[in-house]
């Protein structure tokens, strides 16, 4: 039975992915790209169904490849420096461009940088039948251990790039160009078509998960209090305190399938995220509480809050840590 659902998500997907190349044609016909507007781009206000190019990245093509999307930060910042954004576009859909660059260019984009998942997707979502659907760097390098293909990736590095693949000047681009040519040659009599491409990606997750969630380790002194299920709440939070509660009863939908411990001081809790990775929290009524209360960004990995009222002027270190559950909210009720 489980196949069979995945089968029928996996096929609903797929005709929302050609809903998403008719409305976006870039590859097809890059100069498109010039008539993008910032609604076409990002419109979290629009009436539903909505049909904006992130909406779909992140929601309707969502089984075509995962990626984990705290806020809507990376959005914003593509719709607000719309000139960018189409610059990278059709670098990223230039046939005649390398792998490399189409990942490393969006680096010119706040909020895109670092592993760059949000890139490697748009890369799949453009030559699904050339890329399989696999975007953290540390998953590669996991599958191709597993594969015993680690040695090839650093040879094919060295040969293309005239660096080891684990060198520190290799880039994100370049890593992943690698790993995908490589995993493709090794796949060429499986992979024919994209449906085939995907299907690869969720077989290698499926052989070989590479993570598990971290489990918080036994203790005799007990810090947190016994299991609690989901409470309802009417009215909207006015303290810090109705945002803990909240967060208490929505803590997966927004990404987090694990609360490790919540306690007094800075940072207010520990969590587990969809990758099995820690992540600290500090817990606010408004965004701008943070940098009232002058806490460290650099001791947090995300700020939990029910408004976002940070302006243009507040760090691009805050604002990209911020989820504003009120903002949430809208698309999961």
């Amino acid at each position: 039975m489980r196949r069979v659902r995945e089968k029928l998500v996996f096929k609903e997907a797929w005709r929302s992915y050609d809903e998403f190349i008719e409305r976006f044609p870039f590859r097809r016909r890059p100069e498109k790209i010039e008539e993008l507007t910032p609604e076409d781009v990002y419109n979290p206000g629009a009436d539903k169904p909505r049909r904006d190019f992130f909406y779909y990245v992140e929601k309707k093509l969502k089984p075509l490849g995962h990626i984990t999307v705290y806020n809507d930060y990376a959005w914003r910042r593509a719709r607000e420096d719309l000139a960018t954004f189409k610059e990278l576009l059709k670098i990223l859909v230039d046939d005649d461009e390398r792998i490399c660059r189409k990942i490393d260019s969006w680096d010119r984009l706040k909020g895109f940088g670092g592993d760059k998942h949000y890139a490697k997707k748009l890369l799949f979502l453009y030559y699904p039948e050339e890329v399989i659907p696999i975007f953290k760097t540390e998953h590669l390098e996991h599958f191709a251990a597993q594969l015993g293909l680690t040695d090839t990736v650093d040879d094919r590095c060295r040969e293309l790039f005239g660096k080891s693949i684990s060198s520190r000047g290799t880039s994100v681009g370049e890593k992943y160009e690698v790993y995908q040519g490589v995993f493709m040659e090794a796949f060429r009599e499986v992979v024919r078509d994209r449906e085939d491409s995907h299907a690869l990606g969720v077989a290698l997750y499926s052989l070989y998960p590479p993570t598990k969630p971290v489990q918080p380790a036994a203790s005799t002194t007990r810090s947190v209090g016994e299991p609690i299920g989901e409470m309802p709440i009417l009215f909207e939070p006015v303290n810090e305190l109705g945002v803990v509660m909240i967060f208490g009863m929505i803590y997966k939908q927004l990404g987090f399938p694990y609360i490790v411990k919540v306690r007094q001081g800075f940072p207010d809790a520990s969590v587990i995220d969809e990758d099995g990775e820690i992540k600290r929290i500090e817990f606010e009524y408004k965004a701008s509480n943070f940098l009232r209360h002058r806490h460290d960004p650099s001791q947090c990995d995300f700020i939990i809050c029910w408004e976002n009222d940070l302006g243009d002027s507040a760090p691009d270190e805050i604002r990209e840590k911020v989820i504003a559950i009120k903002d949430r909210l809208r698309e999961l009720l």
